[in-house]
């Protein structure tokens, strides 16, 4: 994401921003490539933009309540998610 820098970093996983928009971030620092698939309710990858020290961030717009969602590292079946939900229904909404 141009001009965003890791020093402006949120936290880790996904962040609601207002009207269907979420920002999703992940250490990931030996992946070179790493995108958002999110699963249902309609299946979509989305890009995330390297910003710094293996960190990763993507602001996806139209993402619903409930929305199942995990990281695809390197364009492979290789994926993570975090341990606590794979749900954005269950994360706080800060702004």
């Amino acid at each position: 994401m141009e001009g965003r820098t890791i020093t402006e970093a949120v936290g880790l996983g996904p962040t609601y921003l207002g009207d269907s928009r979420w920002r999703f971030q992940v250490w990931a620092p030996a992946a070179s490539k790493v995108e958002v698939h999110l699963v249902s309710p309609q299946e979509r990858l989305v890009p995330m933009q390297p910003v710094g020290r293996g960190y990763h961030d993507a602001v996806v717009e139209r993402v619903v309540p409930g929305s199942l969602y995990l990281y695809r590292l390197d364009a492979e079946r290789r994926y993570y998610h975090q341990a606590q939900s794979e749900s954005v229904r269950s994360f706080r909404q800060r702004r």
